[in-house]
């Protein structure tokens, strides 16, 4: 087997020795290198954040999942403070079911059974236990991801926010009057 001078001459003085720090030099080096890239594009998604908060947020949700995106949104969107504006991911009608379903990524129900509708400066609510509700709500998110609703006769219900990846698979939430947990899942009629 024909080996090079390199070779060669780290055999003859100390081989393994030389080899090991050999490597363990180039591992610095490209440690170093992978350090600088790393920089780089921690500023570069810095400047996005400051300069297209939308792409930022959609970026971030891609790369780091659902939970980093909420906590960012929290925080870019001003949802530390009550506000009749709920979270736009979260506007529109919710079927709510006794027990987990599974869905594929995105799916949605066709049928709302027992809705929970929310938008801006309400919430509606039906549940099967329960009378159903029309009520004037303020929305905020916890440092935790949750959303807060405060409404005026049921009080404040907390609706836990499942997602998987970088998509919401469904809510959890006990409506009031209620102790059983529901899981709420997009519906479109």
């Amino acid at each position: 087997m024909k080996t090079g001078p390199l070779a060669r001459r780290m055999t003859r003085r100390g081989g393994p020795l030389a080899l090991a720090a050999l490597t363990l030099v180039a591992a610095l080096i490209f440690g170093g290198y992978l350090e600088v890239q790393n920089k780089r594009a921690e500023a570069l998604f810095n400047r996005l954040k400051a300069a297209d908060p939308p792409r930022y947020l959609d970026d971030l949700r891609r790369m780091e999942g659902f939970d980093a995106y909420v906590t960012a949104y929290r925080t870019l969107r001003g949802f530390g403070a009550f506000r009749p504006e709920p979270p736009r991911f979260l506007v529109g009608r919710w079927t709510l079911r006794d027990k987990p379903v599974r869905l594929p990524p995105s799916g949605s129900f066709a049928q709302c059974e027992n809705p929970l509708v929310i938008e801006t400066g309400h919430v509606q609510m039906a549940t099967e236990e329960t009378a159903p509700f029309n009520e004037t709500a303020l929305y905020r998110l916890t440092e935790k991801g949750a959303l807060e609703v405060k409404t005026g006769d049921h009080g404040l219900i907390e609706v836990q926010i499942v997602a998987y990846g970088a998509q919401i698979d469904h809510l959890t939430l006990t409506p009031p009057g209620q102790e059983a947990l529901l899981y709420a899942y997009p519906c479109t009629a």
